[in-house]
């Protein structure tokens, strides 16, 4: 699931986002004959999991001023809010 959360990461302030989080649980479930509707949740927490250590990785690397560090913390912030 973790992965899953992954491959969504970088979409997560798109306006199709949960059009596309339907669209990979489908996927993935008609691949492994799972029902994955019941792992929606779990897949966006697992994207937040992964923004939070993307800002884990950035914080040590880039300056105060780097405009990059906005862009981080604003995907963590937005995916918390769809996670919780």
């Amino acid at each position: 699931l973790f992965d899953l959360g992954v491959s969504l990461a970088q979409n997560a302030t798109e306006p199709y986002f949960d059009a596309l989080v339907t669209a990979v649980l489908d996927g993935y479930g008609a691949t492994t004959g799972q029902d994955m509707k019941r792992h929606r949740e779990d897949v966006v927490r697992f994207m937040y999991l992964r923004h939070l250590a993307s800002c884990g990785w950035m914080d040590p690397r880039l300056p105060i001023e780097h405009p990059n560090r906005r862009i981080y913390l604003d995907r963590a912030l937005r995916a918390a809010e769809l996670a919780f």
